[in-house]
């Protein structure tokens, strides 16, 4: 997409070249638009007004553009897309349409609509041991992730065995978030007090867990990268990260990055061994 000053200035060399306009204005075909015509002159009014009206009208062609590109990536069958767009779709206590794999809302309101939805993330990926597709849910809270109601992620299940092509095996997962404890020594500027840089610390861990895409990757580098920004924090060492999941009983160590199960972390124990920078 071009920009409105790139627009403006194809316009004004469009207009500068034309031998027409030349011999009517008295100027050289191919002189530069500003050292005749100035901000306020007429000609320069219109080209603004045309270069704003051309740049509007291909600002909403690229973002058609791309609406309809996103409809068709996830309206694609047999794609991870589509059954993730069909996870988002679902809704609570609701039937389809006979034949169909969409609801009727024609009688519903949009807050009813919304209230429906409660699938507020969903990721499809197919695993990497078997032909399975596993469908990872999670709810909101307005605050964070949740997991859904085990009525509602049977009912959950029950909507995507009806709209799937056969033959597909499915796995619908909606679990507890995977806890995410560590153990870190932390190198601080001691001008500032511990607790105070502690606090920040452990709040940044919170939100850089909390931040992840929904089944994003956790990698140790960037929750390191991530504590280096609170204010004080000098060096960070990590000793250990783990991660409690409700497929395994025993922590599991992480080992430089991490997908979770459910697809979202929880924090959990975080072991924050304070000590002030430079000191012996």
């Amino acid at each position: 997409m071009r920009k409105l000053e790139l627009i403006k200035r194809e316009i004004e060399n469009e207009f500068m070249n034309n031998e027409a306009a030349a011999a009517h204005y008295g100027f050289e075909p191919g002189d530069a638009f500003s050292n005749h015509f100035s901000k306020v002159s007429l000609e320069n009014i219109l080209f603004n007004i045309v270069s704003t009206a051309v740049y509007a009208c291909e600002t909403l062609f690229f973002w058609h553009t791309k609406e309809v590109d996103e409809l068709l990536r996830n309206s694609k069958p047999h794609s991870a897309l589509w059954y993730r767009a069909k996870a988002l779709a679902f809704m609570k206590d609701k039937t389809l349409i006979p034949d169909s794999d969409i609801y009727d809302t024609s009688d519903m309101t949009p807050d009813q609509i919304t209230e429906a939805m409660v699938v507020r993330h969903a990721v499809a990926t197919e695993s990497p041991n078997s032909s399975m597709l596993m469908i990872k849910v999670a709810g909101d809270d307005g605050l964070k992730r949740t997991p859904l109601d085990p009525e509602v992620t049977d009912q959950l299940r029950t909507y995507i065995h009806a709209i799937k092509d056969a033959g597909v095996m499915i796995d619908v997962i909606s679990e507890e978030p995977d806890i995410f404890e560590c153990t870190l020594d932390i190198y601080y500027d001691g001008i500032l007090l511990e607790k105070n840089v502690k606090a920040d610390c452990i709040r940044a861990i919170e939100e850089h867990l909390a931040n992840l895409d929904f089944n994003g990757v956790f990698s140790n580098m960037g929750l390191v990268d991530r504590l280096q920004q609170v204010e004080g924090v000098k060096i960070v060492e990590v000793k250990s990260t783990t991660v409690k999941s409700a497929k395994f009983a025993d922590p599991i160590p992480v080992d430089g990055r991490y997908i979770p199960d459910a697809g979202y972390f929880k924090a959990g124990e975080l072991d924050l061994k304070m000590k002030i920078y430079g000191k012996v």
